[in-house]
């Protein structure tokens, strides 16, 4: 069973907002139809599709409840893909480490530097290393994806 495609709706795509998440997400479907996804695989990413375009065909939707359909939609494909497969999109692991580095590294290094420095007020000299940290941390598995073939040509926005 091959990928579902995207229907087309032109009553929707006349609201600027919308028709640029649905270029998104139909970007998404692109790059999945050039990779090799097991059987198993497209169902459960069919099932989705399928959903928006249900959703989509009803146009008696507000403008904000059709691009939470459409993103909301777009995560489950990309968490099942990331579950399942082990793909991710482009800036995953560096989007996902920077907030931790600045957690996990920048407060206790902020702490470390206040009592050193006896003004607490250099608690938030640690959170710029701790981003530095997470980003250099994520860019590294970044590649690492890259490298081994497990990363999108996608970025979500």
């Amino acid at each position: 069973m091959p990928l579902l495609d995207l229907d087309s709706f032109p009553t929707l795509e006349t609201n600027p907002k919308i028709s640029a998440k649905l270029q998104i997400f139909r970007e998404l479907l692109r790059e999945l139809k050039s990779r090799n996804l097991p059987e198993s695989a497209l169902d459960s990413l069919n099932q989705p599709i399928k959903n928006l375009n249900d959703f989509l065909f009803q146009t008696s939707h507000d403008p904000s409840t059709i691009i939470k359909q459409i993103q909301g939609n777009q995560r489950k494909i990309l968490k099942f893909l990331e579950k399942n497969l082990g793909l991710t999109t482009k800036n995953h692991y560096q989007n996902m480490w920077m907030p931790l580095g600045m957690s996990a590294f920048g407060l206790p290094f902020g702490v470390v530097f206040g009592i050193a420095l006896d003004n607490m007020a250099f608690l938030g000299l640690g959170l710029p290393i701790g981003m530095a940290l997470g980003i250099a941390m994520g860019s590294g598995l970044d590649q690492k994806a890259a490298k081994e073939g497990k990363q999108l040509r996608f970025e979500p926005k």
